[in-house]
């Protein structure tokens, strides 16, 4: 049965019990073909937000290496430095070095 079969007999009526049958049939199969189709959609969607965080991830790599390279032997020591003698992580050190030039 096609969908049209199954319009035709929903607006003019079905012959049969069978036609009836294969209708609903056609239906729960048409059914359960979208929720396999609006799962995989639901996944993909949350595979391109992982993608985009890790992208994001990786600007901020990226900029504290930018940073970093930049930085002349003394500049880099002082750095160094501060990390040993402070709480708070080096990337977060290197960013706020970014930041502020």
């Amino acid at each position: 049965m096609k969908a049209k079969d199954v319009i035709k007999g929903i607006e003019e009526g079905f012959d049969d019990n069978e036609q009836i049958a294969d209708a609903v049939e056609w239906v729960e199969d048409a059914a359960n073909r979208l929720a396999e189709f609006e799962q995989d959609n639901h996944m993909q969607d949350i595979e391109i937000e992982k993608l985009k965080a890790e992208n994001e991830r990786l600007k901020a790599s990226h900029a504290r290496y930018e940073t970093l390279r930049k930085l002349n032997v003394v500049q880099f020591q002082h750095l160094y430095t501060k990390a040993l003698q402070s709480p708070i992580p080096f990337d977060e050190l290197v960013d706020m070095l970014g930041e502020a030039k």
